[in-house]
């Protein structure tokens, strides 16, 4: 046989330019032939010959095809990493000339399979809908704390092909126990980056977390919300302790905003076992649409099961701050219903 690139020769012959030629033993008869090193994903053109003293016969017409190979896939990636929860992708970067029937990632506790497979011992299999490009897909239930390898993967009807080498992540140490906000504390504020509700929604919760407030909180941002708890039966609880506090700041929107967070108490009573109103929580933002404490929805997921009692909660003014404790959608207004809340 004599084949060629279409694109190089169209109608390869015997010692054409860019033709390969390969031969077999025998005279008449079927016969086949091994053709290797070829591109994927690119269309050849091939003759069957035979020659004699007489001279040289090719099938006619040209004959095509397309060599096909498994798929290419590289660039795996590991992001949103907490406790139970990590977003895991890859880029299909080639379809090896035949259609992806699937794609997806593969994982497990590296102590169990250090290098996951399909149907291998301790893999979870997630998949991921879509053929080339890139493409991402969350997992859930991890081990809070524990080390993880994972592959992508593409499948075509070539075969399977995975991203090498076998790549490793960590899921995140939960936050428990006590944890103190404030002036020479665990955390320098509540909403500020690198505070409080930023260490939360990285690492998630084991439990219930108690927060104790030991001193007068007087630069929060805002910046930060508490979204949804992370973690194995997580709850937070916040108080102040010692003496009366303050939370301080200003935001236009919330000082404080619970997204679609749950099993949140916020208690203004010294140590969260009283009555008494000691913690007064105030945002002096002059906007008018602005709020105190907010409760709001992330997409369907609502706010729910949370208490806030034994505050005092300050706007700037009648006029300026257009809600104390309020709960709707991301948009603070009188209208804002959000949803699940």
């Amino acid at each position: 046989i004599v084949y060629s690139q279409t694109a190089t020769n169209s109608n390869p012959r015997i010692d054409e330019i860019g033709v390969t030629k390969l031969t077999t033993s025998g005279t008449n008869g079927v016969f086949t032939l091994n053709a290797s090193g070829l591109l994927t994903g690119t269309n050849y053109s091939f003759k069957a010959f035979a020659t004699n003293s007489a001279g040289t016969t090719y099938t006619s017409p040209v004959s095509t095809f397309t060599a096909v190979g498994r798929p290419s896939i590289t660039a795996p990636t590991s992001t949103g990493i907490v406790a139970t929860k990590a977003i895991l992708g890859a880029n299909v970067s080639g379809d090896g000339g035949t259609a992806i029937t699937e794609r997806g990632v593969v994982y497990s506790l590296t102590t169990t399979n250090p290098n996951p497979d399909i149907d291998g011992s301790g893999v979870t299999k997630v998949t991921s809908s879509g053929s080339t490009g890139l493409f991402s897909v969350s997992v859930t239930g991890l081990t809070p704390n524990a080390g993880y390898s994972f592959k992508a993967y593409a499948i075509n009807s070539v075969g399977t092909t995975y991203t090498t080498p076998v790549s490793a992540f960590t899921t995140a140490l939960p936050l428990t126990g006590i944890k103190t906000v404030g002036s020479g504390g665990d955390y320098a504020s509540l909403t500020n980056s690198g505070g409080l509700f930023a260490a939360i929604n990285t690492s998630g919760v084991n439990g219930v977390l108690s927060v104790q407030i030991i001193s007068n909180l007087t630069g929060e941002t805002g910046t930060v919300s508490l979204n949804a708890l992370d973690g194995l039966t997580p709850s937070v609880r916040i108080f102040p302790t010692g003496i009366a506090r303050a939370v301080t700041g200003s935001r236009i929107g919330a000082l404080i905003r619970l997204n679609g967070t749950d099993n949140v108490t916020l208690d203004g009573s010294l140590g969260g076992v009283g009555t008494d109103r000691s913690l007064t929580v105030t945002n002096t933002s002059t906007s008018s649409s602005s709020a105190v404490i907010w409760l709001q929805n992330s997409g369907t997921d609502g706010a729910t099961n949370n208490t806030i009692k034994n505050l005092d909660v300050a706007g700037n003014g009648n006029t300026q701050t257009l809600v104390g404790i309020g709960s709707g959608g991301s948009a603070i207004s009188t209208s804002s219903l959000g949803a699940g809340n």
